[in-house]
């Protein structure tokens, strides 16, 4: 077994069982586990953000639907998008020891591997003001 990835890494995977978790909400987090890391060790910080952020989905959702345009609301927001924009908020509002910046540049690392051109604009600019209104 390989041992130590890196946090973009390990972000990548939280990412992938998050998004997993909104198409099957009860797929078993131990199995998702055990196939995203099939030749690696479980970083910690993996369980942290999967555990931490699928326990507050509507939360989350709800500290940016303030933010949307009228007419839209996190239910129009893609599964990728809404998965990133979650991840990055809970590490800007709930993890102290990740600088907004790093929060906000795996976001749109993220979108750009996941998502579309469009999805990057919009997720890069709902956290910049975010952050801007909350900081």
């Amino acid at each position: 077994m390989t041992s130590n990835l890196d946090r973009h890494e390990i972000r990548t995977r939280a990412f992938q069982a998050l998004f997993a978790l909104q198409v099957q909400p009860d797929q078993n987090k131990m199995s998702l586990k055990d196939m995203l890391f099939e030749d690696h060790a479980v970083d910690e910080y993996y369980d942290v953000l999967v555990n931490g952020i699928s326990n507050m989905f509507s939360d989350l959702d709800a500290r940016y639907d303030n933010l949307l345009k009228d007419g839209w609301s996190a239910s129009r927001i893609s599964l990728v998008g809404k998965s990133i924009i979650r991840l990055a908020i809970y590490e800007i509002d709930e993890r102290i020891d990740i600088p907004t910046k790093v929060a906000i540049d795996e976001a749109v690392h993220l979108i750009d591997d996941y998502g579309d051109e469009n999805e990057k604009v919009f997720v890069n600019g709902l956290l910049g003001q975010y952050v801007k209104n909350n900081g």
